[in-house]
């Protein structure tokens, strides 16, 4: 029974992921073919790309280890150990920093395409301060402040007059 149960949610989810695949691939062929260029499909291509690079990266150091094995046993004990594995990182990493690099200029697009919008909005705003009443108080004129004992004292209260009658 309780096999049963999970091979029905197990279904269920599959029937899911499916849903949510047809929907991807019907947003990405959308995108591909939008003349007008409204959405960006190079953000999720990349996930595909780096997938192919770390393919690559790891059949050339492959390749290379093989071939240095035929030149000589020593030769490719070093490319198996040490330039296989640094050939393969250094690849990788010249991958990795090129990709986020193309992911930050796209993601500064989409952020310059939403401010365009907003920035209508910041010619009506542009008199807000002086809307603001507290502003308006700040730049009021202070008066001279108060004496230490209360309401009632002035400024000169308590304070000792010149003896030299001053």
């Amino acid at each position: 029974m309780a096999a049963m149960d999970s091979l029905k949610r197990s279904l269920r989810e599959l029937l899911a992921d499916r849903e949510e695949w047809k929907s991807r691939s019907s947003r990405y062929l959308h995108a591909l073919f939008d003349i007008n260029f409204t959405e960006f499909i190079t953000i999720q291509m990349l996930p595909w790309v780096y997938g192919m690079a770390i393919v690559a990266s790891a059949g050339l150091a492959l390749y290379l280890t093989v071939a240095a094995f035929f030149v000589s046993p020593w030769k490719g004990i070093v490319y198996l150990f040490f330039i296989g594995p640094g050939l393969f990182l250094v690849c990788l990493t010249a991958v990795r920093v090129a990709l986020e690099f193309i992911v930050a200029v796209f993601r500064i697009a989409e952020n310059v395409m939403q401010l365009s919008g907003i920035t209508e909005n910041l010619e009506e705003l542009s008199d807000l301060p002086s809307r603001i009443s507290l502003w308006e108080m700040l730049a009021r004129p202070r008066r001279p402040a108060r004496g230490a004992r209360g309401a009632g004292t002035s400024d000169t209260e308590g304070v000792e007059a010149d003896p030299d009658g001053g």
